[in-house]
């Protein structure tokens, strides 16, 4: 089972000598000579600077140039001291010396209203301030008495605000709040205070730093902080278990104002009260030289990558370095004489294209080349859709004729267009196809046509939305559902197989629709006309978020999600739009520089395909979406999504295509997959054998098959409808499989029939799960808690919160009294499933900056091994006290999968390769054995798909 819990940038390590370039100062503030003393940036194209006179100065760190200094409250005396926070690049907050907060819009600050934090009278100046979330924010007070306040509001609605003493030594002058529910603050000496801001109280200090003087706290996590103090001291901590660290020298002794930590693993960057800045690895910090940037005083920097600091100094000048270069996407001509207009990507190493000629090209975005045109024997071709390799639809035609035409990309020769719709009038520009058996393709007239396209039958349009102005745009996410949109802001839901007379139910009412994406069934996000997004449940038509992320683009034309969390929009005027669909923040428009693209896809979230139609000379880009204009190429067509080793010689794999891949340990030579279940994505698997397993996909399928001779295998819906996330099979004639809504089902893998899915675990998804006997299985789910069940007899099963506000990634039992999972923050979880005590275990930290632990195996009851988004193996005694060990896998990247199978033999995948460990004396060495082209995909769908808030 593949969970992918790298964000949206996973942020490489940077070595303490690592070399960085840097601009020269630019002039942000146009009343010159006017210090600034704090900064924020939301983005890498966002920063908001706090000036001495009480303004805000609002810029672009990539191109700052002049940029206007208004006063935010000029008239009433405020008293700014040195802190802002800007959780989104709306919304910005900061305090004063008076304990006042105010919050504001730094592109039309207005004039914003202060609040106080406590009661008049009594109020302390705030002397620190972060803003984990748009709706939170926590400030430490303080005065001469040492109150040792914090103050915990909602900026958008403060209310009133009652400050909680949680420090009785002093003050806290510095805070760190790397999510809602954790602060570490730092008082000026030798200690840390860790609290949560939810539900504040006297917490006990940590001594940290035996130099003393912190002056600078940064936390990249809620397992990472790092703090800076007077004597050129760096001092790295797990604020949750902080021990006795030991502080390593830096740089020389100075006054440090400010520090900020891209990631646990990458890079930090701190500050002096004078000209210089010093970057090092706050795991291996080393010996980095100081770097002047600024010939003035540069009293803050704000780093919102690892690729990007924005310092500003006393004399209104803003500094920007890059370690890493950004590049510009590039465009690449591939039809000379030619517009590309219509465009598919199967995977991210295929992509079809239509040219103004109706040819179709296809290529790989990554190296394109210059691809032959070739004739698909159909006219005024509006749109085309992939669903498999060598098999893509497209649809046009003339008025009163719309056609469809399926062909093999790779070879079309001369197929024949089926009139689809002889009703209406000019054909739509729509069509989706969830199977390579059945497509949906809508007109401008409101009606929608479910057609097979390998059949040569005439299939019967079906009006679904007579009062519009037109359907614009369609998304089907299984074969039962399609969600198509309208000029009015509609959308209408309904099954293509059956369509009856479905609701248009508007859900957007700021303009018309012109796309539409469904990563999932409960997801869709459309885009509007006036740059606009909605966001919403498809099944329940109710939105979820509505939101513009891009007011001023004239409207968002294309759009594709590659995940429930992720969405890319292109404007009128060309520019990329990245933004989280679930999240009601605005997002910074990036300038590509081209015109507005014709058409987009995104196969991964980390990699796009734009086309543009209206330059003449068919030319498309591929990018990354995540940090435009950046590339970060992917290899492969297929994700290998879950591993099982049957024998010491043997292991099997299953990848997002519906295929299944066997090979040796020995030597695996190049392993050739065979298809075995359609195109559907395989979640999990479960090899009891070598002539055994079972697999179960996104469809609420399974399929049981002979790895020596798959292609026998058949398919069966166990969970119709559902997509099932992990399988375990304790014996030849048991399976349960686990959902992502929460559910287990228990079939006979050799006769499923048709099982009923139980309810166990409310709407939470069923991330993984292990059964170490038929009658007991431990599953694990997205919010941290436990289930141990008797699949036999389901009736209340145990529910254990053993992961408080974290997702569990997998779990395996090596015994019926002991079982291991593991989460997206690097903690391992080792518990008895049958305590009928259930006292939570504590949660252990084995790999605080591996991103996160993806999958584990256990050769015994003392010898686990897990695998990280960072490509390490994390190896050791889950019951013992002894540290584990870390193990970076060269060349690996982020490793998916691993399965042990035998006490001296492991293999781990990433997405594109298999690497064999040899244990000896608790010890692995890895080694590369082959390699799989393979793509990534996240998972799971919908709403399941849960982050914990950073």
């Amino acid at each position: 089972m593949l969970a992918a819990f790298c964000v949206l940038l996973c942020l490489a390590p940077v070595s303490a000598s690592a070399a960085t370039s840097w601009s020269g100062p630019g002039a942000v503030d146009i009343e010159n000579g006017v210090g600034m003393y704090a900064v924020s940036c939301p983005t890498t194209t966002q920063c908001t600077a706090l000036d001495s006179n009480g303004s805000e100065v609002t810029f672009n760190p990539q191109a700052p140039g002049p940029a206007s200094a208004i006063p935010i409250d000029p008239t009433s005396g405020f008293d700014w001291t040195e802190v802002i926070s800007c959780p989104t690049v709306d919304q910005c907050t900061i305090g004063d010396s008076r304990g006042r907060e105010l919050t504001f819009n730094p592109h039309s600050p207005g004039t914003p209203m202060p609040v106080p934090l406590g009661t008049p009278g009594q109020l302390n100046s705030v002397l620190a301030l972060t803003c984990p979330s748009a709706t939170q924010c926590t400030a430490v007070t303080g005065g001469g008495n040492g109150t040792g306040e914090e103050a915990t509001f909602n900026p958008q609605n403060p209310g009133t605000v009652t400050p909680v003493q949680v420090y009785t030594n002093g003050n806290l002058y510095q805070l760190a709040c790397p999510s809602v529910k954790q602060c570490t603050g730092v008082d000026s000496g030798d200690s840390e205070l860790t609290f949560n801001p939810q539900s504040p109280a006297l917490t006990a200090p940590v001594n940290v730093d035996s130099n003393g003087g912190l002056d600078a706290i940064a936390c990249s996590s809620t397992s990472s902080c790092t703090g800076f103090d007077g004597s050129g001291y760096e001092v790295h901590f797990n604020p949750v278990t902080p021990g006795s660290p030991t502080p390593i020298k830096v740089f020389g002794g100075s006054y440090y104002r400010q520090i900020a930590c891209a990631s646990a693993s990458s890079v930090c960057t701190v500050v002096t009260g004078g000209s210089a800045e010093v970057s090092f690895n706050p795991l291996d910090p080393g010996s980095p030289s100081p770097v002047t940037i600024d010939a003035n005083a540069v009293p803050a920097v704000s780093c919102p990558s690892a690729t990007q600091c924005t310092a500003v100094d006393e004399n209104g000048s803003e500094v920007t370095y890059n370690p890493q270069s950004p590049g510009a996407p590039t465009l690449v001509t591939i039809d000379p004489s030619d517009n590309i207009g219509p465009l598919s990507c199967f995977s991210s190493t295929q992509c079809v294209a239509i040219d103004s000629n109706n040819d179709e090209l296809m290529f790989d975005p990554q190296s394109p080349g210059t691809p032959t045109p070739q004739g698909i024997g159909m006219g005024g071709v509006e749109a085309v859709t992939c669903p498999s390799a060598t098999q893509c639809t497209a649809v046009g035609g003339g008025y009163g004729d719309y056609q469809a035409v399926t062909f093999d990309p790779s070879s079309p020769g001369s197929p024949t267009p089926l009139t689809i719709d002889s009703a209406g009038g000019f054909p739509g520009h729509g069509i989706a196809c969830p199977s390579t058996k059945q497509c949906t393709a809508i007109d401008p007239e409101g009606n929608a046509v479910t057609f097979n396209p390998l059949s040569t039958a005439t299939p019967n349009p079906v009006s679904l939305d007579p009062g519009g102005n037109g359907l614009n745009a369609i998304a089907c996410p299984s074969a039962i559902q399609c969600t198509a949109v309208d000029a009015d802001g509609n959308e209408v839901t309904f099954n293509p197989t059956d369509p009856g007379s479905p609701s248009v139910v508007a859900v957007d009412p700021l303009g018309g629709l012109n796309a539409v994406s469904c990563p999932s069934v409960t997801q869709c996000t459309a885009g509007d006309t006036a740059g606009g997004q909605v966001t919403f449940d498809p099944q329940t038509s109710t939105p979820v978020v509505l939101s513009v992320p891009d007011p001023r683009g004239n409207g968002l034309r294309t759009i594709a999600c590659p995940s429930t969390s992720q969405c890319i929009a292109f404007d009128g005027n060309g520019n990329e739009v990245n933004f989280d669909p679930t999240e009601f923040s605005s997002v910074v428009p990036l300038v590509v520089n081209y015109p507005a693209p014709g058409a987009l896809v995104c196969p991964l979230s980390t990699e796009c395909v734009a086309a543009y139609p209206d330059d003449g000379v068919g030319e498309l880009a591929t990018f990354n979406p995540q940090a435009i204009p950046s590339l970060q190429p992917i290899d492969g067509s297929n994700a290998i999504q879950a591993l099982s080793c049957p024998s010491a010689a043997e292991c099997v794999a299953v990848d997002n295509s519906g295929n299944e891949v066997r090979f040796g340990l020995a030597g695996p030579g190049t392993p050739t997959p065979v298809r075995i279940d359609q195109s559907n994505l395989l979640d999990g698997l479960a090899c009891l054998s070598t002539t055994q397993c079972v697999t179960i996909d996104d469809q609420g399928n399974e399929v049981t098959f002979n790895p020596l001779s798959p292609s026998s295998s058949s398919t069966t819906a166990i969970d119709p409808g559902n997509e099932l996330l992990a399988v375990a099979c304790p014996a030849s004639d048991e399976c349960v499989g686990v959902d992502a809504f929460g559910s287990e089902v228990r079939f006979n893998p050799t006769t499923p029939g048709t099982p009923s899915p139980i309810p166990i675990d409310g709407a939470n998804a069923l991330f993984a799960i292990a059964c170490p006997a038929a009658n007991q299985c431990t599953a694990v789910d997205d919010n941290g808690a436990e289930l141990t069940f008797n699949p036999t007899s389901v009736s209340g099963p145990s529910h254990v919160v053993i992961d408080p506000g974290y997702v569990l990634t997998a779990i395996t039992c090596p015994a019926a009294t002991q079982c291991t999972a593991i989460d997206d923050r690097g903690n391992e979880i080792t518990f008895n499933p049958a305590d009928t005590g259930k006292t939570p275990p504590k949660p252990v930290s084995i790999d605080p900056s591996g991103g996160g632990l993806i999958a584990i195996s256990c050769v015994s009851t003392t010898n686990c091994l897990a695998v990280d988004a960072a490509g390490n193996v994390v190896e050791g005694d889950p019951a013992g006290t002894t540290a584990w060990t870390i193990e970076p896998v060269t060349g690996a990247g982020p490793l998916q999968a691993i399965a042990c199978a035998s006490a001296t033999s492991c293999i781990a995948t990433n997405a594109t390769d298999a690497f064999i460990g040899t244990l000896s004396g608790g010890k692995e060495a890895v080694r590369t054995r082959t390699k799989r082209a393979v793509k990534t995909r996240r998972r799971p769908t919908g709403r399941h798909q849960r982050r914990r808030t950073q």
